[in-house]
């Protein structure tokens, strides 16, 4: 019986000792991998450092080695409609002649005939000049001089992100379920920039459709005041709450815009509202 007593204690013995070798070693894992995590962390942000840098150079080297340099696109609200757009280009030169006619040219990307509208000069080597587009077309151009010499730019697409309405869009949802169905479901909705007043979304709904099928609509309220919440450039975030509703099928969302533009679509339990919107952009 002594001896077996002993046994037991020299088994409880070693088992702390194993023990206390074991938090020990995990202690000191834990600290190196600590200690690597935050060796990586400074590496990374010291690439990210350098992309940064590298992609700065990059930007003005490409300026400097490009006449024409600073390129912006604006919006002309009052002079727009949703049919025919007005945007106005503003740019600089690295050097231009004395004297020289300042134009912009642009047109339709299956056209062949350019659209010539003349400069309107803004300071010494800065100028801008209006263009009048169809939204539903693509479009480029190029600015051009007209002095002693013709010089003429690289030719440049208008890009879309200009001039096209930016939709409704999905910011983040979720939900809940059991084994009677959804429990609770919450989404949020945002258009991050709006280029013109007749692209805003107006009215949002949200239709909720049960097994029996039949829908119930409620109207969803934007607030306002979401920017830091959500990391995006927006003005108003449209939020929709769904509480504890067992017999519930699908839950669609519809859009509908300032100058009549409707989008409708799922966004229970698949997101067809989200596919349709991507697939539009």
């Amino acid at each position: 019986m002594e001896r077996y007593n002993k046994i037991i204690i020299y088994l409880v013995i070693a088992s702390l000792v194993l023990n206390i070798y074991l938090i020990t070693r995990t202690f000191h894992l834990d600290r190196q991998l600590a200690m690597e995590s935050n060796h990586l962390q400074s590496a990374v942000e010291l690439i990210r450092s350098d992309v940064n840098h590298l992609t700065g150079s990059m930007h003005e080297l490409t300026n400097a080695s490009r006449w024409v340099t600073d390129e912006s696109f604006y919006p002309d609200e009052e002079g727009s409609s949703p049919e025919q757009l007005r945007l106005t280009l503003e740019w600089g030169f690295q050097e231009i002649g004395a004297n020289a006619n300042v134009l912009l040219q642009y047109r339709e990307l299956s056209e062949t005939d350019w659209i010539e509208v003349e400069a309107e000069q803004v300071d010494d080597v800065r100028y801008r000049a209006p263009l009048v587009i169809d939204p539903e077309h693509d479009y480029e151009y190029r600015v051009m001089t007209r002095g002693e010499t013709v010089r003429s730019s690289e030719t440049r697409r208008v890009h879309e992100n200009h001039y096209r309405p930016t939709p409704l869009t999905m910011l983040g949802s979720s939900y809940s379920t059991n084994q009677t169905g959804l429990q609770h479901y919450e989404a949020q909705l945002a258009q991050p920039e709006v280029l013109f007043d007749f692209y805003k979304a107006q009215r949002v709904t949200a239709k909720l459709t049960d097994d029996q099928g039949e829908t119930e609509t409620t109207e969803l309220q934007a607030t306002s005041g979401k920017q830091a919440d959500y990391g995006h450039d927006i003005d108003e975030v449209w939020e929709l709450e769904v509480e504890t509703t067992d017999n519930l099928r699908s839950i669609s969302i519809e859009v509908e815009y300032a100058d009549g533009t409707v989008h409708e679509g799922e966004v229970w339990p698949q997101h067809k509202y989200q596919e349709m919107i991507d697939h539009a952009q």
